[in-house]
């Protein structure tokens, strides 16, 4: 009986994130409409972590992290340093 009250008036669990992440979405749909950086390798984002470029590549791939449709790579470098790291991009428009 007190394991359920605890359960039930304990502290609060914190709030649900809405959705996948979108962190990028906005900065990709700005890439599309630059055409002369089709095909071009653009610098997305730094990290001071070796692994944060990685740990952002994987949330694309697995669809945790939403990017505008298209054919897109992605790249990851680790910094000189070996404690940060970069994501870059590049979006391959085709014959658009």
């Amino acid at each position: 009986m007190a394991k359920q009250f605890v359960l039930q008036h304990g502290e609060p669990k914190p709030p649900k994130r809405g959705g996948r992440r979108r962190e990028y979405h906005e900065a990709l749909t700005e890439l599309i409409k630059l055409k002369d950086n089709h095909s071009k390798w653009i610098h997305l984002t730094h990290y001071d972590s070796p692994t944060g470029a990685r740990d952002a590549l994987k949330r694309i791939r697995n669809g945790k992290t939403v990017i505008p449709d298209g054919d897109w790579e992605f790249r990851q470098h680790k910094g000189d340093d070996g404690t940060s790291s970069d994501l870059w991009v590049r979006y391959l428009a085709g014959d658009q």
